[in-house]
């Protein structure tokens, strides 16, 4: 994972929270993903494009 980390609060709904981060895949580059939290759980997590 790199060393950055963003995290989204009420950019989607006032109550919003959504992490996104960088993870390096086995021969990959860094690919990006969005995880969104729900009750402070993983409500979803979508790889971005």
């Amino acid at each position: 994972m790199s060393e950055r980390l963003s995290v989204h609060i009420g950019e989607h709904a006032e109550d919003s929270v959504e992490i996104v981060i960088d993870i390096k895949l086995p021969g990959e580059s860094y690919r990006g993903y969005f995880i969104s939290l729900e009750e402070w759980k993983i409500g979803n997590a979508v790889p971005a494009d």
